[in-house]
């Protein structure tokens, strides 16, 4: 470096100088294009996240113009759906009760009660003890869906139901029995066994009916 001329010293210096400027030119060129794609991501993470929220916003806008408010004091049809009879006792209401005397068996409720049945007595929903029936104002479905419990009731039969039932294909049978609730599937075996008794339940089904719904049917 000592027996370098003036010129030379300086040309390496400006060599040496234009060395560090590309490596730090390159360095700030990384940075800044990571940084546009972080704030690319971003903005495009930002509008799927604006669209699904606008989406989950009509949603709920559809689901509330579809909901009826309803008056809690609606007299509502309500018919004992399984075999025996059932009694409710108001957790509301003390010392009011309601007795259906058995299957098919229609008590009349006002819907702020069923809701208390809803919260305090669920399973009556759940096992689909009681069915609704329509008022003069609203429909059965606008009544479950507004005491939430519509769910329940997707594979629901009415006593009419079930002895339609009893008289479909075995395959038929099969299908729709699987999915019923536990307590549909007493109100059906409790009616399959009233019908075998009175002969006049097919007998190429009982064996399904007994292995789906687990319970005998003879002795």
């Amino acid at each position: 470096m000592a027996n370098l001329t003036k010129a030379e010293r300086e040309k390496r210096e400006a060599e040496k100088e234009a060395k560090i400027r590309a490596e730090i030119e390159e360095k700030l060129r990384a940075e800044f294009e990571e940084k546009l794609k972080a704030e690319t991501q971003k903005a495009t993470t930002s509008c799927e996240d604006e669209n699904k929220e606008e989406k989950e916003t009509a949603s709920n806008a559809r689901r509330i113009q579809k909901s009826v408010r309803i008056p809690l004091d609606t007299i509502v049809p309500v018919v004992c759906n399984t075999v025996g009879g059932a009694i409710y006792i108001s957790k509301k209401i003390v010392g009011y009760q309601v007795e259906w005397d058995d299957i098919g068996s229609i008590e009349y409720m006002e819907l702020g009660e069923l809701a208390s049945m809803r919260n305090t007595d669920r399973r009556f929903f759940e096992d689909n003890w009681v069915v609704l029936e329509d008022t003069d104002e609203y429909t059965s479905s606008q009544l479950y869906d507004f005491l939430k419990v519509a769910k329940y009731y997707e594979n629901a039969l009415t006593p009419e139901m079930i002895d339609d039932l009893l008289a479909e294909d075995k395959q038929t049978v099969t299908r729709k029995c699987s999915s019923l609730s536990n307590g549909m599937k007493k109100a059906v075996a409790v009616r399959a066994k009233q019908k075998l008794d009175a002969g006049t339940l097919d007998k190429n089904l009982i064996d399904v009916l007994e292995e789906i719904l687990e319970m005998q049917l003879t002795l």
